[in-house]
Order: structure tokens, then C-alpha cells, then sequence
């Protein structure tokens, strides 16, 4: 029951992405490329929890395919994180340093790849890549709703703060046994909430200046 369980709820996250992305492609945005990429943060989380979805539900599968599965699991995750950080950017740098620090972006994600190819492709590594640039942008909007009052930025900061407590409830396996819910599917509804607050605000802040 609970292999089923979690890939049910990593396929929650996969409907509830594509969504996202189906909203954030056709709308009208002022920020396109701000808005591509929030798109492909969303799509490659999504691709992520299918992924995991499947390795979770056809758990006896072994050796290679296994791997391979797993790895592009891991690599999605890493597109979310380069995504991530360059959301970042965009509303950080001016257009004349946002050049530079999109390289750098590029060239860290060449190496998180090569990274979870040829060395190490545990959670953990995703998970590392991802806290940082999550942390940051947490940071950017809790200094923006200091400055001025915007519901937006609320509800990113709710959904990045969601996402760290998933993020805990995995480290720490914590589960709700009445409900069949392990850490992983735990870790994954709370994601999910999470995930639409971000979406909340990643939408508003591509359509509009805030």
C-alpha cells in the first residue's frame, strides 16, 4: 500500500504542474523570459515526481534501469534549482550583470550533471542544490513584503516556507500511520500546497511589475 500511496501523491504533484504550466504558457506576461522560467521550474518538477513516481511504484525494477530513471530524476530536480536561481537573478541583478550570472548558472548545472552522472546521485545531492535557492528567494521576498504590503509576496513566502518543512518531514521521516501516509507521501502533500503559493506568486510577478 504505501509504494502506491507515494507514487499517488508524486503523481499529484505531476498533475498539479502541468497545470502550472498550462496556466503560465497561455497567459499574457509583461516578463517573458521571467515567465519561461517559472514555467520550466514547474515542468521539471513535475517530470521529477513522474519519474519518482514510477521508480516508487515499480520499486523491483534493478540495475540499469533503475539507474537511469533515478538519475533523470535527479537531474530534473537540478533544473528546478537552475531554474530557481535564475528567478533569482532576474529579480535581483540589472540586465548588465544578469548576463554574467546566468553563465555561471549554466556552468554549475553542467557540473551538477556530470556530478550526479559520474559520482553521486543520492537524494541528498538534489535536495542541496535545491535548499539554497530557495533559501535566496525566500530571503528577496520577505525583504520586499517588509518594504510594501503585497498579498504575492505572501504567498510565495508561504509556499518556500512550506517547502522546507516538506523538506524536514523527509529528513526526519515523519508520518501520519493512521493514514497511511509515510514521509515520502507526507513530504509530498506538503509540497504540493506549497508549490501553489509559488505558483500564486510566480504567475503575478511575470504578469505584473511588484
Amino acid at each position: 500500500m504505501t509504494p502506491f500511496i507515494v507514487s499517488l501523491t508524486d503523481f499529484l504533484i505531476t498533475a498539479l504542474c502541468m497545470v502550472f504550466c498550462w496556466k503560465l504558457w497561455t497567459q499574457p506576461a509583461d516578463k517573458k523570459k521571467l515567465n519561461y522560467n517559472f514555467f520550466g521550474l514547474f515542468c521539471s518538477i513535475g517530470i521529477a515526481a513522474l519519474l519518482g513516481g514510477i521508480v516508487h511504484i515499480y520499486g523491483e525494477i534493478k540495475g540499469d534501469v533503475l539507474n537511469v530513471l533515478w538519475m533523470l530524476t535527479i537531474i530534473n530536480v537540478g533544473i528546478s534549482s537552475y531554474n530557481l536561481w535564475i528567478v533569482n537573478m532576474r529579480l535581483m541583478l540589472p540586465d548588465s550583470l544578469f548576463r554574467y550570472g546566468s553563465l555561471i548558472g549554466r556552468s554549475f548545472f553542467g557540473l551538477y550533471v556530470l556530478f550526479v552522472l559520474f559520482i553521486n546521485h543520492e537524494y541528498y545531492v538534489a535536495i542541496v542544490s535545491y535548499i539554497p535557492a530557495a533559501a535566496l528567494l525566500f530571503f528577496i521576498l520577505l525583504m520586499r513584503s517588509i518594504r510594501e504590503r503585497n498579498r504575492y509576496y505572501l504567498f510565495g513566502l508561504g509556499g518556500l516556507l512550506l517547502t522546507f518543512v516538506a523538506a524536514v518531514i523527509q529528513h526526519y521521516r515523519l508520518e501520519v500511520v493512521a493514514l497511511y501516509l509515510d514521509h515520502n507521501s507526507l513530504y509530498h502533500i506538503v509540497q504540493a500546497v506549497g508549490l501553489w503559493g509559488l505558483y500564486l506568486f510566480g504567475s503575478r510577478v511575470s504578469r505584473w511589475n511588484i
